[in-house]
């Protein structure tokens, strides 16, 4: 991901093209779609949305790890917070990182997001998208990301929390997403993320709004009165298509 001052530095040396903001549901912040300009270059890697079937997870029985092979034959770029979900503790990685692509199992660092669930060595997990902002946030220190996952979790439940909430209160849906969330554990993301994933296709016509499919879109800026608050950019919008589809969860 590149830092506010590398964006402001190319949007200023032109490297960058900008499209139409987008207003945030609420509040005084917007979003900038960030557009590049072709020819771009041929893309030497593929992102873990794209292949997830392909590459395996299983839990080490550490709480810190999860065991991870690559069956694609190219590397594979396993972005920071993506959670990883099963019939044992749910985890995310606490940073991005880059699979050989050699057929070889190695470690990967990861946090719990569910403190409440037990740890099932062995167990397979699957990829669900994209943690939220604060949890991403706190990632690399166990304890401060059981307690993000628990606020937000909690925030959640009672609607105030992630653009999805939003998106469904703005479509008339939000009643029975609260519903559905009102089972869950205070601490439980990864089922709260499926069940905010089932009720957006009843909201589309709102979610359609998001600046996520310009021409040549690598990324995007999220601003608010205090300036840039989040910046997210790929080197070619094929990578950008495929890891925006899990953003409406992220926030």
């Amino acid at each position: 991901m590149m830092s506010n001052q590398m964006l402001v530095d190319r949007l200023l040396n032109e490297e960058y093209t900008v499209g139409e903001p987008w207003k945030l549901p609420k509040g005084t912040g917007f979003v900038l779609p960030i557009l590049g300009a072709p020819p771009f270059p041929g893309r030497n890697y593929v992102l873990l949305q794209e292949v997830k079937d392909k590459v395996t997870f299983t839990d080490s029985g550490n709480i810190s790890r999860v065991d991870v092979t690559n069956k694609v034959g190219s590397p594979v770029y396993i972005r920071k917070g993506t959670v990883l979900k099963a019939g044992t503790q749910p985890r995310s990685p606490i940073s991005g990182y880059v699979l050989e692509p050699i057929p070889k199992t190695v470690p990967l660092a990861v946090n719990c997001i569910h403190a409440s669930r037990g740890i099932r060595a062995g167990g397979i997990f699957n990829v669900r998208g994209l943690a939220p902002h604060s949890i991403y946030m706190a990632l690399g220190n166990q304890s401060r990301t059981w307690a993000s996952a628990g606020n937000w979790s909690r925030r959640t439940r009672a609607g105030g929390s992630g653009s999805a909430v939003r998106y469904a209160s703005r479509a008339g849906g939000v009643s029975a997403l609260s519903t559905s969330l009102s089972a869950l554990g205070d601490d439980n993301i990864a089922d709260a993320l499926d069940r905010i994933e089932e009720v957006k296709g009843t909201v589309e016509d709102v979610l359609a709004n998001i600046p996520g499919d310009h021409v040549n879109q690598v990324g995007i800026a999220v601003f608010d009165l205090r300036g840039v608050v989040a910046v997210e950019t790929f080197d070619h919008p094929d990578s950008w298509q495929a890891f925006s589809d899990g953003l409406p969860e992220v926030t």
